[in-house]
């Protein structure tokens, strides 16, 4: 029931701006260049804005704790969006040069991301630390279990139950959240599954180093659209499809990670414990809005494991609060009459 109202609260801190500043332009009160301005602060105060909602969710959310947390997924989200939108107005719409130097730069800094890059802005954030004594033996024992070599393994601390694998650089995370929250059993069984993920054939991670570049056609914008539709179409069409490919990629190597877990618990039942544990932490749904996820529905996951859930399998949640889509065709209108106003006067 709360999972569209917080889809809705994520979307409109970035549409809300986005359309207001549009409908600036549109009614001819401000240039593009002028409406830069009021966007970024209508962006930052809705961030600001949604600390009551998201501490209404989280009772455990401190403003320090919200802030640094806050403040470190939308610099990776923005960070490496405004990059390649940069890129895409520097790119000049002739091949030369500064074309060469623009593209060749943006896959630098992709590779250097995949490479190490990421980690580093991690620690340069003060959110990723050494493993406690506590971590670096759940770890020891599973890779013992597992007969993998021991990865590196660091803590990063923030209020949400996570870990992640980085398969380009052989790494683990586990975040402090989720070792408050869990048994050393239930994190054995989830550094499993992480574990999977650096087992992967060099296929697969140079499917994934493909995948981190989904956006990169974009920054050729200018160029496909001064040969016209077609080349702007046939760039749309290929983001489309590369998307669509990790997507799928990522949906079969998080079942395969799955089923690598399970074979490798302590005990029967951990994993699918450990899995829904997390889900109840964060409030994910057990089955999610639409099936275009890179994680199989947490239910089915713990059916794969060999655990029936004790309770049915929900609906899924409706991917958007009814009030968003009203404000939305609120914004269309204001949008239609802001540029009726324009060719008038």
């Amino acid at each position: 029931m709360l999972w569209p109202e917080r889809a809705a609260g994520a979307t409109n801190i970035l549409l809300i701006p986005v359309l207001l500043s549009f409908v600036e332009v549109a009614a001819g009160l401000e240039s593009w260049a002028g409406a830069i301005i009021p966007a970024v602060a209508g962006f930052l105060g809705a961030i600001l804005a949604s600390f009551p909602f998201d501490r209404e969710i989280f009772p455990r959310f401190t403003f320090r704790a919200w802030r640094r947390l806050v403040t470190l997924l939308w610099t990776l989200r923005a960070g490496f969006l405004g990059v390649v939108f940069a890129c895409a107005l520097l790119m000049p719409e002739k091949p030369g040069v500064g074309m060469a130097v623009i593209a060749g730069g943006l896959l630098l800094f992709i590779f250097a991301l995949n490479f190490g890059l990421y980690l580093r802005f991690l620690r340069g954030m003060g959110v990723l630390r050494f493993p406690d004594e506590r971590l670096r033996k759940i770890v020891a024992g599973t890779v013992t279990r597992m007969g993998v070599r021991e990865p590196g393994t660091w803590l990063l601390d923030v209020p949400l139950a996570l870990a992640f694998a980085m398969p380009t650089t052989g790494e683990l995370m586990f975040s402090s959240r989720l070792l408050e929250i869990s048994s050393d059993e239930e994190i054995s069984a989830i550094c499993a599954h992480e574990l999977a993920h650096l087992k992967e054939s060099k296929c697969v991670l140079a499917g994934r180093l493909a995948g981190s570049m989904t956006l990169y056609p974009l920054i050729f914008m200018r160029p496909a659209a001064s040969v016209g539709p077609e080349a702007m179409f046939a760039m749309g069409a290929l983001v489309w499809l590369a998307a669509l490919f990790t997507r799928k990629l990522s949906r079969r190597m998080e079942t395969r990670a799955d089923k690598i877990a399970t074979d490798n618990q302590g005990e029967e039942g951990v994993y699918a414990r450990a899995l829904e544990k997390i889900y109840c932490d964060s409030l994910i749904p057990a089955v999610n809005a639409s099936n275009a996820k890179t994680h199989p529905h947490l239910y089915d996951r713990m059916l794969a494991a060999g655990i029936q859930p004790d309770y049915p399998r929900p609906a899924k949640p409706k991917r958007m609060a009814e009030l968003s889509f009203l404000i939305y065709l609120a914004f269309g209108i204001l949008i239609v009459l802001a540029l009726a106003y324009r060719s008038s006067n």
